[in-house]
């Protein structure tokens, strides 16, 4: 280990390498503990500290200490950091978080626990920190039945638990977080969500629950989401969506449900979707789509199908569907839908009159291996395949 130790006017530094290895080949991690006056700086970063240092600047504003092996916030550590605005302790061993660590960060508006391995945060360790507005805990085992608080957070605007050991959410654990408008719940072992299990967050705008083992949601598990405009459920285990599900998300303006295990999809089932303008459904199972006795999305806008076992479209799926819409039916040869194209003339003759639109010019790829412009009889004046390509490109189609 290489040791060095420079003085410059205001600024005390400290250096070392640490030589950490990986796959059998080393590399140099750069020891760095200082204090910068200029910025109000402290920094302890990858200096093997087997506990929070005891010399940090009162006057400090922001405090980083990142890749250390303490394992510990022993309670009042960090009384005397009134002034500091940013905690950075990330890439830590940090197992467990006392009530009162965060005593005295009164101006605190960024928090970073990532990436140590937190299991267990005692009720009410947030409630000092009232002018919080960022905490981030990505990277831990943290759960939510009972190991797990957020109490106190009484002006957190994004917060985010990604990659933790989550698999239920309490109804209401939530609930005192009203002006929170970003929540990352994703990459997560959540299996099943219930019934008002995010009430309480009228403020919130983003919800991601992505790549969880999600396979059931009960009906109205969004309800008291008043504000929130998009929700990404992707890469789950989702089979079937039913009535209600999404019932309490009156704002919602674009929801992803790709990458899940949806065989049909009947309109009627997205219920209380009224604003919806984006849906998107792309690598599913999907083999068919229904309207059913009512079509609820008055405000659709984008519709993304692509990667399914879709061979057609009923039209008068469509009918209560606004234009001019945006369709996305096939990507990529490898992963796509085969379509029928004969089935798709009404579509055709909509891309002619401008009604609809091809995201990035991804048009039908025909199961037959005809040209999409081939396959049905040439609408209005456009004479053939061989000018119906030059016209959609002239006009965007």
């Amino acid at each position: 280990m290489l040791v060095s130790l420079i003085l410059f006017g205001s600024m005390l530094l400290f250096q070392t390498n640490i030589f950490m290895g990986v796959g059998g080949l080393l590399f140099p991690q750069r020891c760095v503990y200082q204090y910068t006056q200029k910025n109000k700086r402290f920094t302890g970063r990858y200096c093997g500290l087997a506990e929070v240092p005891k010399d940090i600047p009162a006057e400090a504003q922001r405090v980083i200490l990142i890749g250390n092996p303490f394992t510990s916030l022993p309670s009042g550590v960090f009384s005397h950091l009134s002034e500091c605005f940013l905690l950075d302790l990330k890439y830590n061993k940090i197992l467990s978080i006392e009530n009162g660590s965060f005593e005295g960060l009164v101006n605190l508006k960024t928090l970073l626990l990532s990436m140590n391995q937190i299991v267990k945060i005692e009720v009410g360790v947030f409630r000092p920190l009232l002018q919080c507005k960022y905490l981030f805990m990505n990277g831990n085992n943290i759960s939510l039945n009972g190991n797990g608080n957020v109490d106190g957070l009484i002006s957190v605007s994004y917060l985010s638990l990604r990659n933790n050991t989550i698999s239920i959410i309490p109804p209401g654990y939530f609930r005192h977080l009203n002006t929170c408008e970003k929540l990352y719940l994703s990459y997560n072992q959540i299996y099943s969500v219930r019934k008002a299990a995010f009430n309480g967050l009228v403020s919130l705008k983003y919800l991601s629950l992505e790549s969880n083992r999600i396979s059931s949601i009960e009906a109205e598990s969004f309800i008291g989401l008043p504000s929130l405009f998009l929700l990404d459920l992707s890469k789950n285990s989702i089979s079937i969506i039913e009535g209600e599900m999404f019932e309490g998300i009156p704002q919602l303006l674009t929801l992803i449900i790709k990458e899940n295990r949806l065989s049909c999809l009947r309109f009627e089932d997205l219920a209380g979707l009224n604003s919806l303008q984006t849906l998107i459904m792309s690598r599913n199972k999907l083999s068919r789509i229904s309207q059913g006795t009512s079509n609820p999305l008055h405000s659709l806008k984008y519709l993304r199908l692509d990667g399914n076992n879709l061979t057609t479209l009923n039209p008068e799926v469509f009918l209560n569907v606004p234009r001019p819409m945006i369709f996305v039916l096939s990507e990529d040869k490898a992963n796509t839908n085969r379509w029928n194209c004969h089935s798709l003339c009404w579509l055709q003759h909509e891309e002619f009159h401008r009604t609809i639109t091809w995201k990035n010019k991804y048009r039908p790829i025909c199961a037959e291996g005809a040209d999409w412009y081939s396959v049905c009889a040439p609408p209005g004046k456009c004479w053939g395949a061989l000018f119906c390509p030059l016209l959609a490109s002239i006009f965007q189609f």
